[in-house]
């Protein structure tokens, strides 16, 4: 689908199975930004990842907190997509226990989920107010790309390189 049209991307029902764990190779891998997806929706991640991929970034998934934690020992993303609401560790959690290791505190987050910011933000209020941002599913893909570009830029780093994170 052409980045000129909205699409929504809404809720699905099938979970992510072992290969949403994957990541799509090519050639031009080292000068595109990465993203960590990680829901445990299939009928977002899938939709989501090859929307993502078609505007240029390299999109790694995982299917919940605690395996997006051990990606993260592997691989440090540009920006995290994370679900709130997901079975294992949520989204909150994972934000929390990234904040709390030196190594991924300052990997920029984009939390989302279908319930209402106040209630899923539960349990954010102790952490700092910066370097994460919230977007309420379902969203246009439009919304979605403005706010990675407020985050990180878009899908190929300038000639320059290097990572933006938010003050």
């Amino acid at each position: 689908m052409p980045s000129n049209q909205p699409a929504k991307i809404g809720l699905g029902h099938r979970s992510v199975g072992e290969k949403m764990a994957g990541e799509r190779g090519g050639e031009e891998t080292a000068t595109m930004k990465t993203i960590l997806l990680v829901d445990d929706e299939f009928g977002i991640v899938e939709p989501l990842k090859d929307l993502l991929e078609s505007e240029g970034f390299k999109v790694l998934c995982a299917a919940n907190g605690k395996d997006a934690l051990a990606r993260l020992a592997t691989v440090r993303p540009d920006l995290a997509i994370v679900d709130v609401l997901m079975p294992v560790m949520n989204g909150v959690e994972m934000l929390r226990a990234m904040r709390s290791n030196q190594e991924h505190q300052d990997v920029p987050v984009l939390l989302m989920s279908a319930v209402p910011r106040s209630v899923a933000m539960q349990g954010t209020e102790s952490l700092p107010n910066h370097g994460w941002k919230f977007i309420r599913k379902p969203f246009d893909f439009a919304d979605l790309l403005e706010a990675i570009a407020q985050m990180i830029g878009g899908g190929k780093e300038p000639s320059g390189g290097g990572n933006s994170t938010l003050h």
